[in-house]
């Protein structure tokens, strides 16, 4: 994160201002020692002008430190309202699709390795529950819940982020229903 604060030229200053939160905040978070949440760390990369899993790659992996070149998109005005609520100056995304594809590229990854839900959430020593609503894009989890889970699924965190199409590691294609195969009726029972 740094890396790419100081290639946009924004000081600590600057950039939390960029995204309306307190330098510390972006201090820490630039030595490892906050846990945010995936929204927020949506809104530091949208602030830097990449991708959030560009934030988790590894520099020596990383084509955007390569290319040298990181474009923010510029600030907003603030707002000139007196009791308003506090406002992202950074324009922000439309989040509806964030965490539901996360939460899909956590379940690929889960059927990758044909773990169901409470067998993955014995593993990881988590609610079978919170990692459902996760599944569905019904849960901000922070980086240290990703963290968990993309080690329990044994892959990178960034893994967890990038779209299926810009990943090494592609879903499998689920089979077809065989053809004169007995089909399971709603009480899962098989048919007669």
């Amino acid at each position: 994160m740094r890396e790419f604060r100081t290639l946009a030229g924004l000081s600590l200053r600057e950039f939390a201002e960029r995204i309306d939160t307190h330098e510390s905040q972006i201090s820490r978070l630039e030595k490892g020692r906050a846990n945010v949440t995936v929204v927020f760390l949506d809104r530091v990369a949208h602030g830097l002008g990449v991708d959030v899993h560009e934030l988790l790659v590894p520099a020596e992996k990383s084509d955007v430190l390569a290319r040298g070149v990181v474009e923010p998109e510029p600030a907003a005005a603030r707002p000139r309202r007196r009791h308003s609520k506090r406002a992202v100056w950074v324009k922000e995304r439309d989040r509806s699709e964030l965490l539901p594809a996360i939460g899909a590229r956590i379940r690929e990854f889960r059927d990758l390795q044909g773990l169901s839900l409470s067998v993955f959430a014995g593993l990881i020593d988590m609610d079978p529950t919170a990692i459902s609503r996760v599944e569905r894009g019904k849960h901000n989890l922070t980086l240290a819940f990703a963290d968990r889970i993309a080690r329990g699924l044994r892959v990178e965190l960034h893994e967890l982020f990038v779209p299926v199409e810009k990943s090494d590691i592609l879903p499998r294609e689920r089979p077809a229903a065989k053809p004169g195969g007995r089909a399971r009726t709603e009480g899962g029972h098989r048919g007669a």
